[in-house]
């Protein structure tokens, strides 16, 4: 017999992780390797598995300056653990066929790409990626066409007025829609009235607003109709540092440092965020004891509620102006 009472899930919220190390040659961005706690990926699975919730990990599977084998252990570890392997997307100077931002790149070679990632993450889950995002948000028409022609049905790059969506159009900002035969799950973008009362873009980011303006958000979304949002982290959330140009100074204190592939800028780790984790753990129970969320990956909203309602196209507004 159904409960008569159960109330209705008013929001779909999926825990995404961008998963990538741009820097260091020993993962650290990725596993916190060498820090208090070794704030990555696996500290962020722990709390989500504390509160039985489960991420999708966007895999920059071309990263090609590690061992294929550090990889392939990477996306083992993440399928092991019940979390969801999904497709990223960063070109590199490494590969011949994929150096440059993939909407440089015709319909045919993004097909080649994006099915090289798709079989390098199925071969080492035993489990093939349904989502995909850009990397730096990087698509066009070609790349959305290019992944229901390989068999990713979703697509979560577009994130509104960013300068790498180069498409034509796109006829929404929050809302998923069907476009270019694939589903578009959007980065989920907040504006932001700052405390000058500048109006700002920003995003549903754990490093971007604090656990307050993301409860905030939340609860706007549940009261103007937004079905589905994507809670944005990196797989160096956690940890504390700072990218400069690279002329700029070195701070002492830095525990570690190294430069970028193109050696244009660099990053500094100082130590572990506990004020991130903090609020991670934070929203997650609030999220989890809220009936009307549901937060889940995008195999399995995939499989059971593609064909739902996709509510209103809101944008949330965050004013700084006003203290809380």
């Amino acid at each position: 017999m159904e409960q008569a009472d159960k109330p209705e899930k008013k929001l779909t919220i999926f825990i995404t992780i961008d998963t990538e190390d741009a820097y260091f040659t020993t993962p650290r961005l990725i596993t916190g390797e060498g820090l208090p706690e070794q704030p990555g990926i696996g500290k962020i699975m722990d709390i989500m598995d504390h509160h039985c919730v489960k991420g999708n990990f966007f895999l920059d599977v071309y990263d090609v300056k590690y061992d294929p084998a550090l990889l392939q252990k990477i996306a083992r570890n993440i399928h092991l653990r019940g979390h969801e392997v999904e497709l990223h997307t960063h070109p590199s100077g490494n590969l011949p066929f994929y150096s440059k931002p993939i909407y440089r790149y015709s319909l045919r070679e993004q097909i080649d790409i994006l099915e090289y990632g798709k079989k390098f993450i199925a071969e080492h889950t035993g489990s093939s990626p349904i989502a995909h995002r850009g990397g730096s948000y990087a698509i066009n028409e070609n790349t959305l066409y290019a992944l229901s022609e390989i068999g990713l049905p979703i697509d979560s790059s577009v994130f509104h007025q960013h300068p790498n969506n180069n498409l034509g159009e796109i006829p929404t900002t929050n809302k998923t829609i069907s476009y270019y035969n694939t589903i578009e799950i959007p980065v989920t973008y907040v504006k932001i009235i700052s405390k000058t009362g500048e109006l700002l873009k920003s995003k549903f980011d754990l490093d971007w607003l604090s656990y307050d303006e993301l409860v905030k958000v939340i609860q706007l979304a549940k009261a103007h109709g937004l079905r589905k949002m994507t809670l944005f982290l990196h797989s160096f959330s956690f940890i504390n540092k700072k990218t400069k140009p690279a002329a700029a100074p070195e701070n002492p204190s830095a525990l570690y440092r190294d430069k970028s592939s193109g050696g244009t800028v660099y990053c500094e780790i100082y130590g572990t965020d506990y004020a991130d984790i903090s609020s991670f753990d934070r929203l997650l129970h609030y999220m989890t004891s809220d009936p009307e969320i549901e937060v889940t990956t995008f195999k399995d909203w995939y499989a059971r509620n593609k064909n739902e309602a996709p509510g209103e196209d809101f944008i949330p507004v965050i004013d700084r102006l006003i203290k809380s």
